[in-house]
Formats: C-alpha cells, structure tokens, sequence
C-alpha cells in the first residue's frame, strides 16, 4: 500500500493518504457492511486511482470507519476533500478551471 504525504489544507498539519486499488476497497465494504470493527491501518485516507472503468479519483475517508467515497478529478480535489473542504466548493473551483481551460467533465 503506498502512502503518500500532504498537507492539510485546513490545520496545516501533515496527513496521509494511501493508494489502493478496488480489491482493497472492497475489503474495507466487506468489514462496514458486516459490522466488522476496523484495525487501526483501515482507519484513514484512501484514493483508487482512475482505471479502464473511470476517469476519476475515488477518494474514501475511512477515518471514522464509515467508508466515505466521493469522486473526483485530480489528487488535489482529493486532498482538499480529506481537508474538510466543502463539496460545494470544491466543485465550484473545478467549474472555474474548466471554465479557463474549456474543459467539462460529469461526475457520475
């Protein structure tokens, strides 16, 4: 599992995320969906990097060990997902940018 270090965007505080890949994810499901109490490696940041099925970012906040996943675009909509930043906001950036660039993708 690669572990990545960033920044909190909001504390200023190092965090970590960790690449995984679908099968990883369906573990930490697996675990959730069966009341399944987490180890302490499964409490954290995770991203699923695009694939052959989608162009996004899966980013998962398992912190609370409740498997939060929203999609993203790019690693830094990520991170700033895991900052706490507003979803909102989040897609009102990514708006302005496509905007800039004239580029414009649906999330799913």
């Amino acid at each position: 599992m690669n572990q990545v270090k960033f920044v909190n965007i909001n504390t200023g505080n190092y965090d970590y995320y960790h690449e995984i890949n679908s099968e990883r994810f369906d573990q930490l499901m697996y675990k959730f969906d069966n009341n399944i109490t987490p180890q302490p490696e499964d409490l954290c940041y995770f991203i699923i990097p695009p694939c052959d099925d989608s162009r996004f970012y899966t980013a998962i906040d398992n912190t609370s060990g409740f498997v939060w996943t929203e999609d993203f675009e790019t690693i830094e909509e990520c991170i700033a997902y895991f900052s706490g930043e507003d979803l909102d906001e989040i897609a009102n950036i990514r708006e302005k940018k496509n905007e800039i660039t004239g580029a414009h993708w649906d999330l799913v």
